[in-house]
């Protein structure tokens, strides 16, 4: 890039938000301080919490960002139960496994932080979980197994003591909770 980006005063031209097609459009135009444009070689996108970026080259520099999370809001025949849902503040959620395996299960809020997660082991049949979360807000489960990662979409509509996941269907060895 060239040595006066430091100098770059990089300003967001355009932000047009289309609830209905669920994405954000992102122009960046370049401009020092004197007031003349410059071109740049490329333009960095990073999402902090998320903890991503993106790079655009000239002469491209317009970003489509997706919101949208494509996560169903109800099962799916994928052998997840969120019952309640929505929830206030606390909910349990039934997992079938056809075999024994292990998990590493997620609640992330919709900005991607994650605020509860669990590591150990699906017992074949039906394993609960016991959840509480703090916020009123959408949250994201996600299960990840051998067999993929399956999610879900949590909406939290009331007001929990602590973010925590917990298997309560019987103890399983080796297993932690966060």
């Amino acid at each position: 890039m060239k040595k006066n980006l430091c100098i770059l005063l990089i300003t967001l031209s355009g932000v047009t938000t289309v609830f209905s097609q669920g994405y954000v459009t992102l122009t960046f135009v370049c401009q020092k301080t004197d007031g003349n444009y410059l071109q740049p070689d490329s333009i960095i996108i990073v999402n902090l919490t998320r903890n991503c970026s993106e790079t655009i080259y000239y002469p491209d520099t317009v970003y489509i960002l997706n919101v949208g999370t494509d996560v169903p809001n109800r099962p799916n025949d994928n052998g997840m139960k969120i019952m309640p849902n929505p929830f206030d503040g606390t909910t349990r959620i039934n997992i079938q496994s056809p075999k024994t395996k292990n998990v590493k299960m997620t609640i992330a809020d919709i900005n991607g932080r994650v605020c509860a997660k669990y590591t150990g082991i699906l017992q074949e049949g039906g394993n609960l979980f016991s959840v509480s979360l703090t916020t009123p807000q959408t949250y994201i489960l996600s299960v990840q197994t051998s067999s993929g990662i399956r999610s879900l979409k949590m909406e939290n509509v009331g007001l929990s003591g602590t973010n925590r996941m917990r298997c309560t269907t019987s103890p399983t060895t080796g297993a932690s909770m966060v």
